[in-house]
């Protein structure tokens, strides 16, 4: 009876330490043995924990504050001050964590002149 009672929580906090509590905003990207496996979405999802692990992705726009440059036109009438905000997408949560590089491609730059 004692075996049985200790395999039962020895399996109930197994299944407690594999639950994973995702944000509406977030997706896990689950690797089995080191290999991607699926994509799962916001939610209680359930990740193995000794053969599994799961990465967080942000869906979330990425807004980069760029510093004011200053500039001068090429006849060096006048000069201003802009400042710049970069805001970046996320393209797929499946291919990010899985890529060496994740480059920026699909950035845009607001700009404004004070």
């Amino acid at each position: 009876m004692e075996i049985l009672l200790g395999a039962l929580a020895i399996a109930v906090a197994y299944t407690f330490s594999s639950l994973r509590i995702l944000k509406q905003y977030e997706r896990g990207v689950t690797f089995l043995l080191g290999k991607f496996w699926a994509t799962k979405g916001p939610g209680l999802v359930f990740v193995p924990s000794i053969v599994a692990t799961m990465r967080r992705i942000s869906l979330r726009i990425i807004a980069t504050d760029i510093k004011p440059q200053d500039v001068i036109t090429r006849d060096k009438r006048w000069r201003s001050s802009r400042s710049r905000i970069t805001c970046t997408p996320l393209v797929s949560s499946r291919k990010r964590p899985c890529e060496v590089c994740w480059a920026k491609p699909n950035s845009t730059s607001y700009s404004r002149t004070a």
